[in-house]
Parts: structure tokens; C-alpha cells; sequence
């Protein structure tokens, strides 16, 4: 019976022996953690720039795709160029906030000073790019003809005839061949033209373009488009 005692006691030290060294490990692994995140913590606090200008280019490319899909969809701000405008501001609130957590190690009110400069710079030029759609109001570099409301062009269809297009649209700014200008599916014979660019006395901007393609007298295509030239 002692015997058999003996044996229990040898089995579970033998089990509490590896239990303990796991233990052991897990807290060797836990104190380990602990240096590395004190480790970078004292990196960031030595060094803020690095990964400061690692979370500015994170934004610029956000801001880089996010322009581009927005121009596939066309909506106003659709440029990859004016994405990355976007992201200046964005990237100069989080300098502030970084610089209240982080410190800058020099020149801290110099610092904050650029930072609001750039925000400020990247948010004129992001409303005010050229060839970009201004974003305040994107048809400021559209010259439409006299009269010309952009609703009723949405009802034109194929099949209309030029004097129902005239009634419901008025005349056009210009009527050229359709070997001028941008180049309309359809094959039209005659094209009639409501907006041109170059209205905008302060910059150059991208334009609506709104056109009606007709071939014997019949409307064959409509076509609206942003243009940026």
C-alpha cells in the first residue's frame, strides 16, 4: 500500500514538472511582449517621424484610390490627384493628434505651425486642382447655351426630331459636322452642342460636355461627359 502511494506521488510530480515549465514559459513570453511593446514605445517617443510619415503614405495611397474609383463612378472629386489633395488635411489632423501623444522631440510649435499649413494648402488645391472637378460647384468651367437647363436635356431621347429638341432644350451654342470636336457613336450626320469649356475666369477645370448626335433629322445619340482638358 505504501508502495502504491509512493508511485502516486512520483506520477503527478512527474506531471506537475512539464505543467510548471509551461508556466514558466508563459510568463517568460508575457515579460518578452512586455519589453517589445516598451521597446517601440521608446522608439515612437525617440523617433516620431518614421512611423508618422508610414501613416502619411497609408493615407496618401487611401486617398489616391479612393479618387480613382470615385472618377469611375463619376462623381465630383473623381481624380486620383485630388484623392491625395484630400488626404494633406487628413494627414495634418492626425500630426496634431500624434504630436499631443507623441511629442515632437523639436521645434514642437514650428511643427504644429506646418502641420496647419499643409492641412490648410491641401484642402485649397484638393477644391481648386486644375483639370479636376471643382468641387464647390463642378460646372464653374461649363459655358452652357442661353437657356439651357440641364433637366430637360435628361428627357431627350433617340427618335426625337430636332424642332422637339429645340422646344425642349432651345437652341444649341453650336451646330458643327460630326467630324469636329469629340467623336459620338451613332454615326450621326449633324451634332448640336449646349456646353463648351473655358467659362471660368479664375482656373481651368474640368467641363460637362452635353451633346445631341442627330442623322436625317432624327436624334440617334445622347451624350453627357465630364471632360478633363
Amino acid at each position: 500500500m505504501l508502495w502504491d502511494v509512493d508511485v502516486s506521488v512520483v506520477t503527478v510530480t512527474e506531471l506537475w514538472n512539464p505543467l510548471s515549465q509551461v508556466g514558466v514559459m508563459m510568463n517568460e513570453l508575457k515579460e518578452s511582449d512586455r519589453e517589445a511593446r516598451r521597446g517601440f514605445r521608446s522608439f515612437v517617443m525617440r523617433h516620431p517621424w518614421p512611423p508618422f510619415l508610414v501613416v502619411c503614405g497609408i493615407l496618401g495611397i487611401a486617398g489616391y484610390r479612393l479618387g480613382v474609383t470615385l472618377a469611375l463612378w463619376y462623381q465630383p472629386g473623381g481624380s486620383g490627384v485630388v484623392g491625395v489633395l484630400w488626404s494633406l488635411p487628413v494627414a495634418a489632423l492626425v500630426g496634431l493628434a500624434w504630436g499631443r501623444v507623441v511629442p515632437w522631440s523639436r521645434h514642437p510649435e514650428l511643427m504644429k505651425r506646418c502641420l496647419m499649413s499643409l492641412g490648410a494648402v491641401g484642402l485649397l488645391l484638393a477644391s481648386c486642382a486644375p483639370e479636376s472637378k471643382f468641387l464647390p460647384y463642378p460646372y464653374v468651367d461649363t459655358c452652357f447655351a442661353p437657356g439651357f437647363d440641364r433637366y430637360s436635356f435628361e428627357r431627350l431621347h433617340p427618335g426625337m426630331s430636332t424642332a422637339e429638341v429645340e422646344a425642349l432644350t432651345g437652341a444649341p451654342r453650336f451646330r458643327h459636322p460630326p467630324t469636329w470636336g469629340y467623336q459620338l457613336a451613332g454615326n450621326p450626320d449633324l451634332v448640336w452642342v449646349y456646353s463648351t469649356d473655358h467659362c471660368s475666369w479664375f482656373g481651368d477645370y474640368a467641363w460637362r460636355s452635353y451633346q445631341v448626335g442627330f442623322r436625317n433629322g432624327a436624334v440617334v445619340v445622347v451624350s453627357t461627359a465630364w471632360r478633363y482638358d
